[in-house]
Protein backbone atom coordinates (compact mmCIF):
# COMPACT_ATOMS: atom_id res chain seq x y z
CA UNK A 1 0.00 0.00 0.00
CA UNK A 2 1.36 3.49 -1.01
CA UNK A 3 2.08 5.92 2.12
CA UNK A 4 -0.65 9.24 1.94
CA UNK A 5 -1.37 11.30 3.85
CA UNK A 6 -3.91 9.26 5.62
CA UNK A 7 -2.02 6.84 6.89
CA UNK A 8 1.08 9.36 7.84
CA UNK A 9 -1.52 11.72 9.21
CA UNK A 10 -5.28 11.39 9.69
CA UNK A 11 -5.93 7.91 10.87
CA UNK A 12 -2.77 8.29 13.45
CA UNK A 13 -4.38 11.64 14.81
CA UNK A 14 -8.16 10.22 14.97
CA UNK A 15 -6.53 7.47 16.69
CA UNK A 16 -5.33 9.70 19.39
CA UNK A 17 -8.18 11.12 19.65
CA UNK A 18 -10.34 8.79 20.55
CA UNK A 19 -8.15 7.53 22.97
CA UNK A 20 -8.04 10.97 24.73
CA UNK A 21 -11.82 10.51 24.71
CA UNK A 22 -12.03 7.60 26.78
CA UNK A 23 -8.94 8.47 29.22
CA UNK A 24 -10.88 9.37 32.30
CA UNK A 25 -8.62 12.50 33.05
CA UNK A 26 -9.66 14.07 29.80
CA UNK A 27 -12.73 16.30 29.37
CA UNK A 28 -13.80 14.72 26.30
CA UNK A 29 -16.04 17.72 25.42
CA UNK A 30 -12.83 19.32 25.82
CA UNK A 31 -10.67 18.01 23.77
CA UNK A 32 -8.77 20.34 20.72
CA UNK A 33 -5.98 19.47 17.83
CA UNK A 34 -2.85 20.90 17.87
CA UNK A 35 -1.33 20.56 14.86
CA UNK A 36 2.27 22.31 13.39
CA UNK A 37 2.85 22.66 9.63
CA UNK A 38 1.50 20.12 7.65
CA UNK A 39 -0.37 19.12 10.79
CA UNK A 40 -1.80 22.59 11.06
CA UNK A 41 -2.87 22.74 7.62
CA UNK A 42 -4.80 19.49 8.20
CA UNK A 43 -6.34 20.38 11.32
CA UNK A 44 -9.87 20.90 10.02
CA UNK A 45 -9.58 17.69 8.15
CA UNK A 46 -8.92 16.29 11.29
CA UNK A 47 -11.31 17.60 13.60
CA UNK A 48 -13.96 17.32 10.82
CA UNK A 49 -13.79 13.33 11.34
CA UNK A 50 -13.34 13.55 15.10
CA UNK A 51 -16.57 15.34 16.51
CA UNK A 52 -15.74 15.49 19.82
CA UNK A 53 -13.25 17.93 19.21
CA UNK A 54 -14.17 21.63 20.90
CA UNK A 55 -11.51 23.62 18.26
CA UNK A 56 -8.66 23.63 16.66
CA UNK A 57 -4.68 25.70 16.93
CA UNK A 58 -2.82 26.41 13.44
CA UNK A 59 0.27 26.69 13.99
CA UNK A 60 3.11 27.87 11.28
CA UNK A 61 0.18 26.08 8.87
CA UNK A 62 0.91 26.83 4.90
CA UNK A 63 -1.43 28.21 2.96
CA UNK A 64 -0.51 27.45 -0.52
CA UNK A 65 0.93 24.54 -2.14
CA UNK A 66 3.64 22.88 -1.79
CA UNK A 67 5.80 23.37 -4.63
CA UNK A 68 5.02 27.18 -3.93
CA UNK A 69 6.40 26.69 -0.80
CA UNK A 70 9.67 25.30 -1.68
CA UNK A 71 9.56 28.34 -4.60
CA UNK A 72 9.35 30.51 -1.84
CA UNK A 73 12.14 28.79 0.33
CA UNK A 74 14.42 28.56 -2.24
CA UNK A 75 14.15 32.23 -3.23
CA UNK A 76 14.94 33.31 0.28
CA UNK A 77 18.17 30.86 0.78
CA UNK A 78 19.34 32.20 -2.58
CA UNK A 79 19.31 36.03 -1.35
CA UNK A 80 20.74 35.14 2.25
CA UNK A 81 23.30 32.57 1.27
CA UNK A 82 24.71 34.20 -1.88
CA UNK A 83 26.90 32.10 -3.81
CA UNK A 84 27.85 29.42 -1.11
CA UNK A 85 28.59 26.16 -2.85
CA UNK A 86 26.28 24.39 -0.16
CA UNK A 87 23.75 26.12 -0.13
CA UNK A 88 23.20 26.86 -4.19
CA UNK A 89 23.32 22.90 -4.21
CA UNK A 90 20.70 22.96 -1.92
CA UNK A 91 18.55 25.42 -3.53
CA UNK A 92 18.68 23.70 -6.98
CA UNK A 93 17.71 20.36 -5.22
CA UNK A 94 14.62 22.31 -3.62
CA UNK A 95 13.59 23.97 -7.10
CA UNK A 96 14.04 20.63 -8.84
CA UNK A 97 11.31 19.23 -6.21
CA UNK A 98 9.01 22.04 -7.02
CA UNK A 99 9.18 21.67 -10.84
CA UNK A 100 8.56 17.61 -10.33
CA UNK A 101 5.72 18.48 -8.03
CA UNK A 102 4.09 20.72 -10.28
CA UNK A 103 4.32 18.28 -13.69
CA UNK A 104 3.22 15.77 -11.34
CA UNK A 105 0.02 13.59 -13.00
CA UNK A 106 -1.29 10.13 -11.70
CA UNK A 107 0.74 8.38 -14.09
CA UNK A 108 3.70 9.80 -12.17
CA UNK A 109 5.86 6.90 -10.58
CA UNK A 110 8.57 8.91 -8.29
CA UNK A 111 10.13 9.93 -4.97
CA UNK A 112 10.16 13.45 -4.10
CA UNK A 113 11.96 14.92 -1.16
CA UNK A 114 11.52 10.90 0.04
CA UNK A 115 7.83 10.26 -0.17
CA UNK A 116 6.37 8.56 -3.05
CA UNK A 117 3.77 10.41 -6.46
CA UNK A 118 0.95 8.69 -4.64
CA UNK A 119 1.32 10.84 -1.47
CA UNK A 120 1.88 14.27 -3.26
CA UNK A 121 -1.39 13.62 -5.07
CA UNK A 122 -3.27 12.36 -2.05
CA UNK A 123 -2.48 15.74 -0.84
CA UNK A 124 -3.62 17.52 -3.70
CA UNK A 125 -7.03 16.67 -2.69
CA UNK A 126 -7.29 18.62 0.15
CA UNK A 127 -8.58 22.37 0.43
CA UNK A 128 -6.92 23.69 3.34
CA UNK A 129 -8.48 26.86 2.94
CA UNK A 130 -12.06 25.55 2.60
CA UNK A 131 -12.19 23.24 4.99
CA UNK A 132 -10.66 25.77 7.74
CA UNK A 133 -13.23 28.52 6.31
CA UNK A 134 -16.10 25.41 7.10
CA UNK A 135 -15.22 24.97 10.10
CA UNK A 136 -17.78 26.17 13.01
CA UNK A 137 -15.68 25.72 16.18
CA UNK A 138 -13.16 27.86 17.52
CA UNK A 139 -9.87 28.45 15.69
CA UNK A 140 -6.27 29.83 17.13
CA UNK A 141 -3.62 30.20 14.29
CA UNK A 142 -0.24 31.37 15.46
CA UNK A 143 2.21 32.20 13.08
CA UNK A 144 6.25 33.25 13.52
CA UNK A 145 7.56 36.66 12.24
CA UNK A 146 10.97 34.85 10.93
CA UNK A 147 9.74 31.55 9.51
CA UNK A 148 10.78 31.47 6.07
CA UNK A 149 9.72 27.80 5.44
CA UNK A 150 5.62 29.05 6.13
CA UNK A 151 5.88 32.77 5.88
CA UNK A 152 3.91 35.61 7.15
CA UNK A 153 2.44 35.86 3.13
CA UNK A 154 0.65 32.37 4.44
CA UNK A 155 -0.53 33.91 7.72
CA UNK A 156 -1.95 36.88 5.72
CA UNK A 157 -3.86 34.36 3.22
CA UNK A 158 -5.51 32.64 6.40
CA UNK A 159 -6.68 35.84 7.70
CA UNK A 160 -8.32 36.79 4.36
CA UNK A 161 -9.99 33.05 3.95
CA UNK A 162 -11.31 33.08 7.50
CA UNK A 163 -12.38 36.66 7.94
CA UNK A 164 -15.75 37.15 9.25
CA UNK A 165 -15.53 34.30 11.36
CA UNK A 166 -16.08 35.22 15.18
CA UNK A 167 -14.71 32.45 16.53
CA UNK A 168 -11.21 32.29 14.53
CA UNK A 169 -7.98 34.09 16.95
CA UNK A 170 -5.24 35.06 14.56
CA UNK A 171 -1.68 35.67 17.06
CA UNK A 172 1.91 36.11 15.20
CA UNK A 173 5.19 36.46 17.11
CA UNK A 174 7.65 39.15 14.81
CA UNK A 175 11.19 37.08 16.48
CA UNK A 176 10.14 33.51 16.52
CA UNK A 177 10.92 30.95 13.86
CA UNK A 178 8.99 28.16 12.19
CA UNK A 179 9.46 26.15 15.50
CA UNK A 180 8.19 28.96 17.36
CA UNK A 181 12.00 29.62 19.38
CA UNK A 182 13.72 32.45 19.24
CA UNK A 183 17.15 31.27 17.89
CA UNK A 184 18.08 29.87 14.89
CA UNK A 185 18.83 25.97 16.29
CA UNK A 186 17.26 23.93 18.38
CA UNK A 187 15.70 24.90 21.67
CA UNK A 188 12.09 25.37 23.04
CA UNK A 189 9.24 26.93 22.39
CA UNK A 190 9.21 30.41 23.07
CA UNK A 191 7.16 30.89 26.38
CA UNK A 192 4.96 33.37 25.61
CA UNK A 193 3.50 30.57 22.52
CA UNK A 194 2.65 28.11 25.32
CA UNK A 195 1.17 30.99 27.31
CA UNK A 196 -1.17 31.89 24.76
CA UNK A 197 -2.04 28.26 23.70
CA UNK A 198 -2.91 27.42 27.21
CA UNK A 199 -4.93 31.15 28.20
CA UNK A 200 -7.25 30.35 24.80
CA UNK A 201 -8.16 27.14 25.48
CA UNK A 202 -8.65 27.49 29.10
CA UNK A 203 -11.42 29.94 28.13
CA UNK A 204 -12.69 27.31 25.54
CA UNK A 205 -11.63 29.66 22.88
CA UNK A 206 -13.74 32.95 23.55
CA UNK A 207 -11.21 34.97 23.77
CA UNK A 208 -8.18 36.04 21.47
CA UNK A 209 -5.13 35.78 22.99
CA UNK A 210 -3.20 38.84 23.83
CA UNK A 211 -0.65 40.84 21.77
CA UNK A 212 -0.50 41.02 18.01
CA UNK A 213 -3.22 40.18 16.25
Amino acid sequence: MALTVKEEVLDDAAAAIALLGQTREADPRRIYVVGHSLGGQLAAVIAAASPPVAGIVMMAAPARPVEELLEAQSKFLRKVAGNNPDAVKYTDAIEAAARKLRAMTTDTREMVLGAPSAYWLDLRRYDPLRETAGFARPILLMQGGRDYKVTMDDFAIWKKALAGKPKAAFRDYPMLTHEFVTGDGPGQVAVPVLDDLASWIKAGGAIAPAGNN
